[in-house]
This record gives structure tokens, sequence and C-alpha cells, in this order.
């Protein structure tokens, strides 16, 4: 019979090879990622999944900039799809909000490395511009 520890340390090795295996190193250069434009509409998590669940648009930029600045993830709304995009630090210690501040609730093009773990997708924004 294997002892507990020796389960823990197999399925940790397993858990940590299959997160490696589906591009889960977020951090720019790492493997996994790949380069993307996305179009679609900044957003704040709290608002667009939280308990007010799909605030967005321009009648609700002021209370997203709140949202944002008191800590709340900015996100993309994905044009077409509605896929959710978290928009992660190029660098650790970053805040990934402040480059997006002055485009809550606007629609913006996005290049940059996308990842998806779990269900859940980010990117790591190398270029952004408005969208027409």
């Amino acid at each position: 019979m294997k002892s507990w520890r020796g389960v823990i340390l197999t399925c940790g090795g397993l858990l940590f090879a299959v997160m490696g295996a589906i591009g889960a190193e977020a951090p720019e250069g790492s493997k996994g990622g790949k380069i993307t434009t996305i179009t679609g509409e900044i957003v704040d998590t709290r608002c667009y999944i939280g308990d007010d669940q799909d605030q967005k648009g321009p009648k609700h930029q002021a209370c997203a900039v709140k949202c944002a600045k008191g800590g709340a993830t900015l996100a993309i709304l994905q044009d077409k799809t509605n896929n959710l995009y978290l928009i992660m630090p190029k660098e650790d210690g970053e805040n990934p909000n402040t480059p997006f501040m002055e485009m809550v609730a606007e629609r913006v093009m996005v290049n940059g490395k996308v990842f998806e773990v779990g269900g859940m997708r980010a990117i790591i924004p190398q270029v952004v511009k408005k969208a027409k």
C-alpha cells in the first residue's frame, strides 16, 4: 500500500507535467502561448462576471473604472465569440490594468500571447490599438 505522501507527490508531479504540456507558463517568452490578435471591449470582471453580471458598454464605463482602480481585473470581451480574456502583466509585479485604464468600456484590438488553462483564457498584450 502506498503512503499518502507518495500518492500526493505522484499526483503533484502529474499535475505539473500536464500544466506544462498545455502551456500553463504565462511569462513572456515561455512555451505554449500563441500570438493572437483579439478585438473586443475592455470590461471589468467584477461587474461582467460577478453579482451584477453582463455590465458593459459606455453606460457602465464610470463603474468599470472604479472597479478596476479598486483592484478588479480588466479583461477583453471578444467580439462575436463573447470569450473573455484576462489581461496579464508583461512583467511580474506590474499592474495589468494600468495601460488599459483610458480604454475601459471601449473596443480595442490587442495582439499578444494567449494562454488557456482550465477553461480560462488570458493574454499578455504586446500591441494595443483602439478598434474602429
